[in-house]
């Protein structure tokens, strides 16, 4: 059977490198006024925060089952105790399976507050497109930049931004999301999660 333009064809897993570096704005989570911050990193099939994909009440629990279902890689960073400005310089390495349409792939961050007695708290989340991702770490000059726009197949987009001639730069910090129903609970105005890909 012919693979399909845009997904990657079994056996061409391809790597790709996350680093989940820092989060600003933490919400306080703690009665002490802190937060004992790590965050959930996961790659998913699809949008997490698109309502087509998982419900948003869905997203409230622990182990939502269709984001179970949709999640291809799955990883934690390390608790950061007592600190709003966690810093966490934490990478993971993913093996994009073949198979999956790669413009259809989310990081997708979760972030935690740490609770020894309690269940954990969700503080609030963040959807990031992995081609997104991983351009948003690169210095696109205006000559890459029309490449990319000219290559229809998100697989061959991702080998272009993969490239080593492409300088990387800092990219843009990732608004954290309030989950459904919480809202109000914590503020996340000022929350960013800083990563590379």
């Amino acid at each position: 059977e012919p693979c399909e333009e845009d997904a990657l064809c079994s056996g061409d897993a391809v790597g790709v490198s996350v680093q989940v570096v820092r989060a600003v704005g933490v919400p306080r989570a703690d009665f002490l006024g802190t937060a004992d911050p790590y965050v959930e990193v996961r790659l998913v099939a699809g949008d997490p925060l698109d309502a087509a994909v998982v419900k948003p009440q869905e997203l409230r629990k622990r182990k939502p089952k269709a984001l179970e279902a949709r999640t291809i890689f799955k990883a934690t960073t390390e608790v950061v105790r007592g600190s709003l400005e966690p810093k966490w310089e934490q990478g993971f390495s993913i093996e994009v399976p073949g198979g999956h349409d790669v413009g259809e792939l989310f990081l997708f961050f979760r972030l935690y507050d740490y609770d020894l007695v309690t269940e954990h708290d969700l503080l609030g989340h963040v959807s990031v497109s992995l081609l997104d991702a991983i351009s948003g770490g690169k210095e696109l000059s205006p000559g890459w930049q029309a490449l990319l726009r000219a290559i229809p197949a998100g697989r061959d987009r991702l080998d272009v931004l993969r490239d080593v001639r492409l300088a990387g730069r800092l990219p843009p910090p990732h608004r954290f999301q309030p989950v459904a129903g919480q809202e109000t609970k914590y503020d996340l105005g000022a929350a960013d999660l800083h990563v590379r890909a």
